[in-house]
C-alpha cells in the first residue's frame, strides 16, 4: 500500500463524514459517493481516527454536527468542509502522525 497523502485523507473523510446519509438512499449520486471511499483508504482513515481518539479527540457526532441543518450527503460535504476552513482560520490544529489536522477533521476520523 502507498503511502497516505493528505490529500486522499480528506477525501476519505469527506465521504465518510457523508457516507450515513449516503447508505440511507439509493440514488446514483449517494452511490457515487460510496465509491469514492476504497477500501485501503477507508481502513487507513481508521488507523488516523485511532490516533485521534489516543490524542483525546471525542468521538462525539453530536458535537461535530451541531448546527448542521442539510438533508444530502452534498450538503454534508460542505457542512464539514466549512467547518475545516473555520477551523483553520482560528488556528484549531491538532497534531496527529505527520499531519496537522483541523478539529473537525480529527473528529469526524474520530468516530471511525
Amino acid at each position: 500500500m502507498s503511502a497516505l497523502e493528505r490529500r486522499d485523507l480528506l477525501r476519505a473523510l469527506l465521504a465518510l463524514g457523508c457516507s450515513p446519509l449516503a447508505r440511507a438512499g439509493s440514488s446514483p449520486e449517494q452511490d457515487a459517493l460510496a465509491a469514492l471511499v476504497p477500501a485501503e483508504l477507508e481502513e487507513s482513515a481508521r488507523r488516523v481516527g485511532e490516533r485521534c481518539r489516543a490524542a483525546g479527540v471525542p468521538a462525539d457526532e453530536s458535537a461535530l454536527l451541531a448546527g448542521y441543518a442539510g438533508t444530502t450527503p452534498a450538503d454534508m460535504a460542505a457542512f464539514l468542509a466549512a467547518r475545516v476552513r473555520a477551523d483553520f482560520a482560528a488556528d484549531r490544529l491538532l497534531s496527529i502522525g505527520p499531519w496537522w489536522l483541523a478539529e473537525s477533521e480529527c473528529r469526524v476520523l474520530a468516530l471511525l
